[in-house]
């Protein structure tokens, strides 16, 4: 058994995927470790160079899978898995040479379930910094109330490390496709299963947005989807946790403030009658999943995927 299995989704990734590669090939670490990289079948030459790690790397493997999910990618790596703990990275990103050390070494001096970490934003030859003022660790309740203030703890999955049997052949309930906010949903159902949560003010990841368009096709469904990710963490404290339901409702502010966010990343998308009637409906929605009492479900947008999966 690997300490620590790094899973990466990999798709059309020819310009970055050796940078990544060879950040995790160059840790500087005395634990052991497994590279598991999960590969939808890509248009460019992306396979020849994977191929070539697998050959020289015996601790680097390939799954080929045809999933287009980034989610069911990420499973199928974990359920793949041999190690104690679980990290993941993007195929367009890159790892500090330390990343694997002081993520192990956070988790383990903290007997903690997970642990986070700062990291940098990268877009080109910038390099912004994204770190928490200080190391902290949170218990149940509060790495719940945290994420989903998503300020400083963030829901990606790739500045955490994870127990593996917080995850590893768990039936978590994943969206289909690549869509925002995934790693929230799924760190949103596996923080209600652990206890302790470590945060490092030590970055170990660079998160590349160099290739991201301002100007690309902009998803329409957006807005709503994020809204019912509010939905289904309510859902799912009414359901597990019904004690945090008062933490949850003194967060109406954020969830109002993080719907605004949004609305701006998706407003160029738009023409203004059309963007209105968005504000008008993200309003109603809100509304909805702020009002006490018990969350409303039925003819509402998170009808569908709550009473589908759970």
């Amino acid at each position: 058994m690997f300490d620590v299995a790094i899973i990466i989704p990999v798709y059309n990734n020819e310009r970055s995927i050796s940078r990544c590669l060879d950040s995790i090939i160059n840790q500087k670490t005395k634990r052991s470790f497994e590279v598991i990289l999960v590969s939808d079948p890509s248009n460019d030459k992306t396979p020849q160079i994977v191929e070539k790690y697998i050959k020289k790397y015996s601790f680097i493997r390939n799954i080929d899978v045809n999933t287009r999910s980034i989610a069911l990618a990420r499973t199928r790596g974990i359920n793949e898995s041999n190690s104690k703990y679980l990290m993941f990275i993007d195929a367009d990103d890159y790892f500090k040479d330390d990343a694997i050390e002081i993520m192990v070494n956070t988790l383990e001096k903290n007997d903690a379930d997970i642990a986070a970490a700062s990291f940098y934003y990268v877009r080109g030859k910038r390099c912004k910094k994204n770190f928490f003022s200080k190391s902290k660790i949170y218990d149940r309740k509060g790495m719940l109330k945290a994420l989903m203030q998503d300020s400083f703890m963030h829901g990606f999955m790739w500045n955490k490390i994870y127990k593996s049997e917080l995850l590893k052949d768990k039936s978590l309930v994943l969206p289909k496709g690549n869509i925002i906010r995934e790693d929230v949903l799924t760190n949103y159902q596996v923080f209600l299963n652990a206890n302790k949560l470590a945060m490092t003010s030590k970055p170990i990841y660079y998160y590349d947005k160099t290739y991201e368009s301002s100007t690309s096709k902009v998803d329409k469904t957006r807005v709503v989807w994020f809204i019912t990710i509010f939905a289904i963490e309510r859902y799912l404290l009414e359901k597990y946790e019904p004690s945090f339901m008062k933490m949850y409702h003194s967060l109406q502010s954020r969830r109002k403030l993080l719907v605004w966010g949004d609305r701006q990343i998706v407003k160029h998308g738009y023409e203004k009658e059309e963007y209105k009637a968005l504000k008008k409906d993200a309003k109603h929605l809100l509304q909805i999943v702020n009002k006490k009492g018990k969350l409303e479900i039925d003819n509402l947008p998170w009808e569908k995927f709550i009473k589908d999966n759970f």
